[in-house]
């Protein structure tokens, strides 16, 4: 029996019907490794990029090094939903490039039978309905997937197959705007950090200094403040900056080390990453796990904004592999950064680049502002097209 839903006149129905009735329940599989010699186009889940809903990164392999799940035979026109995660909407519609290519059995691969537009299909499991309906279904489970057949059992508006095509040329018409303006503010963003990159490496010619000489660390907390810090917000540091950390306090508050304005930590574990963050006075102060190395730079001396950028620069990365060479799991402690020597420009030139940067910053920070809005309007688009209001 198939449910319906009024169409966008409000007039007549679409019939609700679930995507197993409509897509090929069988796809063919097979395993490169029996072709040990022949090079295959290989698309799992890092493949796509979720954002941009399409095939980015596909792996070009020899058939002895697949991977036991690269088995599913995609074809032009396929609709590949990955079924970790589903909240993070991984899907892409499968190009003529990628025809007959081999995708992992990570997706839940959605095939046409020919009652349902493959871009019409598309559209439908980017909304916010279908992300929305597949995620309830992972809520308190211990692995974050669903099944394929949780997917296939999802349901779709059916308008007539001529609908469905309009359908799908307006969203591909408005989406791809969309597409071009995200892609011209990402690079607006990504020029204003290698602006920001150009303003460090113009200092790259100054004496050198003992980290040790510019810059100290913080031990822990002393017992006494412990209690005091013990219900702050507990940070950490990842690739993209400063973040929250996902383990509260642990049985030791007074090991955690104090994290405010102008301090500079980084996960010594992760520091090949990039997994260093800064705290600005716009941040709220908090607490950082024992393992992290908290530094504070010496005023007068270093400028913790420049040795951020600095530290987070092409020439902090080469001086962390330098020190990181040899190390047991590439831990990058504290006494091992202090003997190592940075170029250090005299601090009133320091304060010049910070200002440059500063204003980079705010530049780049009302681009990504308009870069979110952005991101939300997809969102309204297929809301509207599924809810049978496109015009």
């Amino acid at each position: 029996m198939r449910e319906s839903i009024p169409d966008r006149n409000g007039s007549s129905c679409s019939p609700l019907v679930s995507l197993d009735n409509l897509c090929e329940r069988i796809i063919l599989t097979l395993d490169p490794r029996a072709r040990s010699d022949e090079p295959f186009t290989y698309i799992d889940i890092s493949s796509v990029d979720n954002k941009r809903k399409e095939i980015v990164q596909p792996k070009r392999l020899l058939g002895r090094h697949a991977s036991s799940r690269a088995r599913q035979v995609i074809l032009k026109g396929d609709v590949l939903i990955a079924t970790t995660r589903p909240n993070l909407n991984a899907v892409a519609l499968v190009p003529a490039d990628f025809h007959e290519q081999i995708a992992s059995t990570g997706f839940c691969v959605l095939r046409s039978r020919g009652e349902l537009d493959p871009e019409y299909l598309f559209g439908f499991v980017r909304s916010h309905d279908f992300v929305r309906n597949l995620s309830a279904l992972v809520k308190g489970a211990l692995y974050p997937a669903v099944t394929d057949e949780q997917v296939r059992m999802q349901k779709i508006p059916l308008p007539p197959l001529p609908e469905q095509r309009r359908i799908a040329a307006r969203l591909r018409e408005r989406l791809s705007t969309l597409t071009q303006a995200r892609s011209a503010l990402e690079t607006q963003v990504d020029d204003l950090m290698s602006l920001i990159r150009a303003y460090i490496s113009a200092d790259a010619n100054e004496p050198c200094a003992k980290v040790r000489q510019v810059c100290d660390v913080l031990v822990e907390i002393t017992e006494g403040v412990g209690e005091a810090w013990k219900n702050q917000p507990v940070l950490g540091a990842t690739r993209a900056g400063l973040a929250l950390a996902k383990e509260p306090v642990g049985k030791k508050p007074e090991r955690y080390k104090a994290v405010t304005a102008g301090t500079i930590f980084y996960n010594p574990m992760r520091i090949l990453l990039g997994s260093i963050a800064m705290l600005s006075e716009d941040d709220v102060s908090g607490i950082t796990s024992p393992d992290y190395v908290v530094m504070r730079a010496r005023d007068g001396l270093l400028h913790p904004v420049w040795f951020y950028h600095w530290f987070r620069s092409p020439a902090g990365a080469e001086f962390i592999k330098s020190l990181t060479r040899g190390a047991v799991r590439e831990r990058l402690l504290f006494n091992r950064l202090a003997r190592g020597e940075i170029k250090v420009p005299p601090y009133h030139r320091q304060l010049i680049t910070v200002a440059a940067i500063r204003e980079a910053e705010n530049i780049r920070r009302t681009v990504e502002a308009k870069l979110n809005d952005l991101e939300k309007l997809p969102t309204a688009l297929l809301r509207e097209a599924f809810n049978g209001n496109s015009n």
